[in-house]
């Protein structure tokens, strides 16, 4: 068996990762700025994996974590405000709709 570097065993874990999940490192929690929702509804068309600051409606000043296989086809969204008073997610599967928000207790 050959003999790695610690940083290159990583990185060969992470390539092997990435392509198991369908996602790259250079995406997955990439920063895509704010996003402007004019009603609430408007949170469901957001697929693109990545960290999304929210404006407008309820949602105002509201972090958007976004998961996705395959643009849509399987997406998970996670939203908390910006002082980590509360976590929800919701899950969207490739044959239905969106689920109902559900809470994240850590206690």
């Amino acid at each position: 068996m050959e003999k790695m570097e610690l940083s290159e065993a990583l990185k060969a874990n992470a390539s092997v990762l990435e392509g198991l999940l369908g996602v790259s490192s250079s995406t997955i929690f990439k920063g895509k700025g704010y996003i402007q929702l004019e009603t609430e509804d408007d949170i469901d068309k957001v697929y693109e994996p990545g960290v999304y600051a929210i404006k407008g409606t309820s949602y105002n000043d509201q972090t958007l974590l976004v998961f996705s296989h395959n643009l849509g086809q399987s997406t998970v969204q996670f939203r908390t405000n910006n002082y980590g008073g509360f976590l929800v997610f919701r899950i969207k599967w490739w044959n239905g709709g969106w689920g109902t928000w559900k809470t994240v207790s850590l206690t």
